[in-house]
């Protein structure tokens, strides 16, 4: 196998990272300071070879100027083994092009460290990948820093794991956005949670898509903030599953609206 001796010299002859890691060469400082024209030269395939001892010598600007062929080297157990510090150094256009299989690896609070301009380069469909562990560390700032398009990628399951707090930082216009099958995973309590002016965002239709048991979570005051307009995508089924005292906060122009 081939050896690093350490200097600032060309890695792209370097085949196995690990190998230079021995107790004669005692090289876990091989990234140590390494200039990032230097770096370049690196191989992905060397990469994946990189101890965590080895890997936690590159810096954020150092990760920051790694290219995405690259970093697609890194390994599930490199990635978990990345501080906050380091991760902070890459791009958002080097998210999007870590594969679902490495994203998936990473930590919730691996995640939650990442700025709003990183995450806003996920794709929808590697969100779709994360398990509901990973987007539970998302906090509120963040999730309401995603756009429609991303959004579009959570499954229902994942809507429906999310906390109230986390679900308080989605605008109205995201809620827009959804889906009626993305929609249905809502769970009564989180929409019983939702402020009067994320519901506004609420379309008739997708008013209607909701079942009785979902509309039940629904407060007097959160139906009495309805438009009108709204209320018009309720079903008669939907209007006599409601109990008496949600009814009751109905303003008399919206029931005018309902029998027109």
């Amino acid at each position: 196998m081939s050896t690093y001796s350490g200097a600032s010299s060309d890695l792209a002859s370097v085949v196995d990272l690990q190998a230079v890691n021995t107790p004669s060469t005692n090289q876990t400082d091989v990234f140590d300071n390494l200039a990032t024209n230097v770096l370049d030269g690196l191989r992905s395939t060397a990469l994946a070879t990189a101890t965590t001892d080895q890997l936690n010598y590159l810096s954020s600007v150092q990760f920051a100027s790694l290219a995405d062929t690259q970093l697609d080297g890194l390994t599930s157990v490199q990635l978990q083994s990345l501080a906050d510090s380091q991760l902070n150094g890459l791009q958002s256009t080097q998210l999007s092009a870590l594969a679902d299989t490495q994203l998936d690896e990473l930590q919730a609070f691996q995640l939650v460290s990442l700025a709003d301009s990183q995450l806003d380069g996920l794709s929808s469909l590697q969100l779709t990948s994360l398990a509901d562990t990973q987007l539970n560390g998302l906090q509120q700032t963040q999730l309401s820093s995603l756009a429609d398009s991303q959004l579009d990628g959570l499954r229902s399951l994942q809507l429906a794991g999310l906390a109230d707090t986390q679900l308080d930082g989605l605008r109205s216009l995201q809620l827009t956005s959804l889906a009626d099958s993305q929609l249905d995973g809502l769970q009564q309590a989180q929409l019983s949670a939702l402020a009067n002016t994320q519901l506004d965002g609420l379309r008739s239709l997708q008013l209607t898509s909701l079942a009785d048991t979902q509309l039940n979570g629904l407060q007097q005051a959160q139906l009495n903030a309805l438009a009108d307009s709204q209320l018009d995508g309720l079903r008669s089924l939907q209007l006599a599953g409601l109990a008496d005292t949600q009814l009751d906060g109905l303003r008399s122009l919206q029931l005018t609206a309902l029998t027109d």
